[in-house]
């Protein structure tokens, strides 16, 4: 891959990274919940499920899902169960704030962030559709495969990273503001609002033709 095709291909992920979506929304979260440690731990397993999207389009999965309606409906809808599942967890909390405030951030509790950074991120199979898309068009089958994705994941996670992490190092600037009673049961109930429509916006995507 030369240089102008590598910067094509950064500014295509940067634009991706920047759109708001689940692993922003989460981040942020985790920012907010348990600090920038907390949120870059979730930003590490969004780098964890970004690299298995990969490797699927890259054995060719991904060309599969496309062709497949009914595997693309069952990961649509696990997906959108997941998010909403996070969604109404956090309005639980945001309930229970009213009498036990200090409870609001155990629904992002540190030692599973990791494994809900992974989670989020494979909630939708629209990405895996969308790599399987992008990534072909600046692969050179001419030239060795495997230094080429490996640039590919290079560039995809280290870009992804550093803008998740700054929505979580933000998210963790912001904290002190968030900490009073009714901020967070607020925070709480706004973030899963926010997964909640998330989760609906995936129910409503199409399947592939």
């Amino acid at each position: 891959m030369d240089l102008h095709l590598w910067a094509t291909f950064f500014a295509v992920n940067l634009l991706a990274s920047l759109s708001p979506g689940p692993g922003a929304v989460a981040a942020m979260n985790a920012g907010l919940a348990q600090g920038s440690r907390g949120g870059w731990r979730l930003v590490l397993g969004l780098q964890l499920a970004l690299l298995l999207q990969l490797s699927v389009v890259a054995l060719g999965a991904g060309a599969l899902l496309a062709a497949s309606e009914g595997t693309f409906q069952v990961l649509r809808w696990g997906g959108a169960a997941y998010l909403i599942w996070l969604g109404l967890a956090q309005w639980r909390v945001a309930w229970m704030a009213v009498a036990h405030a200090r409870e609001a951030g155990t629904v992002w509790p540190a030692e599973g962030l990791i494994w809900r950074g992974v989670l989020v991120n494979l909630s939708n199979p629209k990405a895996v559709l969308f790599m399987a898309a992008l990534v072909p068009q600046f692969i050179d089958t001419a030239r060795p495969l495997v230094w080429q994705y490996l640039l590919i994941a290079v560039t995809m996670c280290g870009v992804d990273a550093l803008v998740m992490g700054a929505y979580a190092t933000l998210a963790a600037h912001l904290r002190p503001w968030f900490e009073s009673a009714r901020l967070v049961r607020w925070r709480n109930f706004l973030f899963g609002s926010v997964f909640i429509l998330l989760g609906g916006a995936l129910l409503g995507l199409e399947a592939p033709s």
